[in-house]
C-alpha cells in the first residue's frame, strides 16, 4: 500500500473512531446507525490479523489528538499482546516495541520540558 493510501486509511479509521465515542446512546436514528457501523468498523480492525499495525500507526499519527483514537488503539494494541505477541514474527515484535517507545516519548515531551539555562 502507498503512503498515501496507508494515510488515508489512517484518517478513515480516526474518523470512525471519533464517531464510535461521539455518537454512543444517540437518539437520532442516523447518528445510531451510523455509530453502530463505526463500531463494527473498528471491531473489525481490531480482531484483523494486521488491524494491530493500523491503530500503531494511528496512534503515532495522533499522539497529541483526541483521547478516543488513544484510548481505542492503545487497547486494541493490549489486546494484540496479550493474545498474539508471543506468535508475532520477530520483526513484528520490534516495530511495535518501537512503535509504543515513539508513542510514550512523544507523550512524555508534552508533560517533561527540559530546564534550560
Amino acid at each position: 500500500m502507498s503512503q498515501k493510501g496507508s494515510n488515508l486509511r489512517t484518517q478513515e479509521f480516526a474518523a470512525a473512531v471519533i464517531c464510535m465515542f461521539e455518537n454512543v446512546g444517540a437518539q437520532d436514528p442516523a447518528k445510531r446507525v451510523l455509530q453502530e457501523k463505526a463500531t463494527a468498523y473498528c471491531n473489525q480492525i481490531k480482531v484483523s490479523a494486521d488491524g494491530w499495525k493500523l491503530c500503531m500507526q494511528a496512534l503515532i499519527e495522533h499522539a497529541a489528538g483526541r483521547i478516543e483514537i488513544k484510548f481505542w488503539c492503545l487497547d486494541t494494541l493490549r489486546d494484540h499482546i496479550k493474545s498474539k505477541y508471543e506468535s508475532s514474527s520477530d520483526l513484528d515484535k520490534s516495530a511495535l516495541r518501537g512503535a509504543i517507545f515513539s508513542f510514550l516519548k512523544e507523550c512524555c515531551k508534552s508533560i517533561v520540558q527540559p530546564t534550560g539555562a
